[in-house]
């Protein structure tokens, strides 16, 4: 819900507070409040038409090199659901579900229609994804 979405917000170690000032980098959609994004318009430092994409490119060309370390310094906290959280794909995603030995998705069966159906553990994915990432980095 709105204003429960960010919990235990920090800079440098420290709570942020309302006399705390950021630069904000985003795309014209958000800086012009798009998606009830507000208090950015009034504020702007540079406005172009380049996109963001673009920018990122010429900013690694420029310095030549960069390296891309995960800081996992967010996360998406796990959520309640009413049942199990269940998807339809190819039932050949098993496969790659086993080969790769992912956590945290389950295949359950072929429906009439020939979909394959998937419970999500979303905890246990997201933490299989953590391990993977920081599998990845080292």
């Amino acid at each position: 819900p709105a204003g429960q979405r960010l919990i235990s917000a920090t800079f440098e170690g420290n709570p942020l507070d309302a006399s705390m000032e950021f630069l904000v980098v985003t795309n014209n959609y958000r800086g012009s409040g798009g998606g009830n994004f507000p208090h950015v318009a009034d504020n702007v430092i540079l406005a172009t038409t380049e996109i963001n994409r673009e920018a990122i490119i010429k900013y690694i060309q420029y310095i030549g090199e960069i390296d891309p370390v995960p800081t996992n310094n967010w996360k998406i906290l796990p959520i309640d659901t009413a049942g199990p959280l269940l998807y339809r794909s190819s039932p050949e995603g098993v496969g790659y579900i086993e080969r790769n030995a992912i956590r945290g998705i389950e295949f359950i069966e072929v429906d009439e229609a020939g979909w394959g159906i998937y419970e999500v553990d979303l905890v246990e994915l997201a933490k299989y994804l953590e391990d993977t990432v920081m599998q990845e980095v080292k």
